[in-house]
């Protein structure tokens, strides 16, 4: 391989790796510090015509709908349903019950660990709140608080971008440079190719990123689905 084409294209593919791991560093640092739209994903219950859905902050989505019955009654069913629905897996080993009464339902974690967790109920919080509207219809607000996970795969993210894919960059590029570039055999300047590896510690960051959206979209969908359960269970 000729020397020019050699430094042009580590030049190149080196810029290029640079700016990734520059924006993703930037993303990551605001992971969970800027309010998601819910244009953002098409499939998101944000946009859920049976529920008046906001996101008053980045890690916090609220919700209402309206389900037969009367407060006391939908709380019990409610709280019945969380510990028993096969979505929840093992709910109860995650998730405890902190409060609940005809007005208030009130669920977190009983664990710190994510992992044994379905991605439907990776909140930090759920508040549930009660308030009859007619004879025989109530409604039902919820409160997802998505704190702590936006903040474990914030730092886990960050540490993969800096204790990973930094050293990574300046090792291979240094390598590459010194070694293949800078050699006096053609045949050696070949490998310079080799420099496209860095795409291995480049993309896991924005995986990890991309499934905190994920993340929220399955735990409001699992919510309003619940909530609609309610309906199909006392109809």
């Amino acid at each position: 391989m000729n020397p020019r084409i050699a430094e042009i294209f580590f030049a190149s593919v080196m810029t290029a790796g640079v700016l990734v791991w520059a924006i993703s560093l930037r993303k990551a640092a605001n992971l969970g510090k800027q309010t998601p739209s819910p244009d953002d994903d098409p499939w998101s219950p944000l946009n859920d015509i049976n529920d008046r859905t906001t996101s008053p902050s980045a890690n916090v989505v609220t919700g209402e709908r309206t389900v037969s019955g009367q407060p006391a009654g939908v709380s019990d069913s409610l709280a019945r349903l969380m510990m028993t629905s096969t979505t929840m897996g093992p709910f109860s080993s995650s998730y405890e019950i902190i409060d609940r009464t005809s007005e208030r339902l009130l669920v977190r974690p009983s664990g710190s660990s994510m992992g044994n967790r379905s991605a439907g109920v990776n909140f930090s919080e759920a508040e549930f709140t009660f308030e009859r509207v007619d004879r025989n219809l109530v409604s039902v607000r919820y409160r997802l608080d998505f704190d702590r996970m936006a903040a474990r795969l914030r730092r886990a993210t960050l540490a993969i971008i800096l204790g990973l894919g930094l050293p990574v960059l300046i090792l291979v590029g240094s390598l590459i440079w010194h070694f293949v570039v800078r050699s006096a055999n053609p045949g050696v300047r070949w490998q310079v190719l080799q420099t496209l590896q860095i795409v291995h510690v480049l993309w896991p960051p924005f995986l990890m990123m991309q499934s905190y959206k994920w993340r929220r979209t399955h735990a409001t969908t699992f919510v309003s689905n619940l909530l609609a359960s309610l309906e199909l269970a006392d109809a």
